[in-house]
């Protein structure tokens, strides 16, 4: 499941306790979408509840094509190179 934590034309904040803790309930995998919020608005990762978070550069005044990710210790991901060459 992907959610943007904020949305920069109509300003909704979106409340990621509640939905991470739903998530999690269904066994889905929680990403958050942090590229219009980090820096911007307070956050912490800490009590969001996600798996992953994405966030870009150019955002925070960083070069543009560059970007990171969190990945929740844990978090039950395979790479999809690690996936094809377990054939």
């Amino acid at each position: 499941m992907s959610l943007g934590l904020a949305n920069a034309e109509v300003g909704t904040i979106q409340h990621l306790s509640d939905i991470a803790q739903r998530a999690r309930r269904a066994g889905a995998i929680f990403h958050i979408d942090a590229a219009q919020a980090v820096g911007r608005i307070p956050f912490a990762l800490e009590t969001s509840g996600c798996d992953l978070l994405s966030m870009s550069a150019h955002k925070l005044g960083g070069p543009a094509g560059i970007g990171a990710l969190y990945v929740r210790p844990g978090c039950p991901l395979t790479g999809q190179l690690s996936a094809v060459l377990k054939r």
